[in-house]
């Protein structure tokens, strides 16, 4: 597979922060970290766009997401994480070096970082966080939430619906997915396919991995969920191999794909 040209960017800046980390004697700064994880988080951002729109043309459908943390897609492209479940309510946190990860009453475990096959571990030392090759007494380990195999727990992308051609209202509740149709379950189990190959691709220190991108069902499909889970502005991948993006025009977007003969299911409860 050929990269795409700005994929290729992230990959060649990736390698030289990635460098200049490993170099370093063994503290790395936060600003070196950051600098380091946002190019993550755009290689991540770029690979799952990737799998969204390619498999949104397959299907011919429109796919809708809410904004999703974006220091989470950082994480996407780790070997040790998994996303959380349509059970988890908590949020990410968004500050510091374990923005993207899950806070909650979960186990919990020292956050680390592999470069290139070299482990640093995130700690606060001095009152600053910091990456280190090696901790020392003074050092206050920096912890993430995981589950039961210790995988790391990181937001998903939060879908909103799926316009298809398909007219089915019959809904099915998976275990892992919760509610939506077979075409829905179709579209999901493909993004996340195609994702992990894409990270396999690009990714060389990458390893087989179940990382779901999307973790659930769309919010069209809850029984629970309600209006208020609706964020702005929206993601919208398009059959055209395009993103688009929506600002407070739901509905107004709802009548006119469904016009095309796309067919989207609107939870009742939304009270539109």
């Amino acid at each position: 597979m050929i990269a795409h040209p700005s994929i290729r960017n992230f990959l060649d800046e990736n390698q030289m922060l990635e460098k200049r980390i490993l170099e370093l004697s063994d503290e790395v700064s936060f600003d070196l970290f950051t600098e380091w994880s946002s190019n993550q988080q755009k290689i991540g951002e770029h690979l799952a766009d990737s799998a969204f729109c390619a498999i949104a043309k397959k299907y011919d459908a429109y796919i809708l997401s809410n904004p999703v943390n974006p220091a989470s897609y950082a994480h996407f492209i780790r070997s040790d994480v998994q996303s959380k479940t349509f059970g988890i309510r908590a949020r990410t946190l968004r500050n510091g070096m374990r923005s993207g990860f899950l806070e909650s009453e979960f186990g919990m475990k020292p956050l680390d970082f592999w470069i290139q096959g070299q482990q640093l571990y995130a700690v606060e030392r001095a009152g600053k966080e910091c990456l280190v090759k090696q901790s020392i007494a003074s050092d206050r380990h920096l912890t993430a939430s995981c589950y039961e195999d210790r995988s790391f727990i990181v937001s998903d992308i939060d879908l909103v619906s799926i316009f298809s051609r398909e007219n089915s209202d019959k809904i099915v509740f998976d275990p892992l997915y919760g509610e939506l149709t077979a075409q829905e379950f179709t579209i999901i189990r493909d993004v996340n396919q195609y994702f992990q190959e894409l990270v396999l691709n690009y990714s060389a220190f990458a390893v087989p991995s179940l990382f779901r991108v999307i973790a659930h069902g769309p919010a069209n499909r809850f029984s629970n969920s309600k209006a208020s889970h609706l964020h702005y502005p929206m993601k919208v991948y398009t059959p055209h191999s395009s993103i688009e993006f929506l600002d407070r025009e739901f509905l107004n977007f709802n009548r006119r794909i469904g016009s095309l003969g796309y067919h989207v299911y609107l939870n009742p409860k939304w009270e539109f």
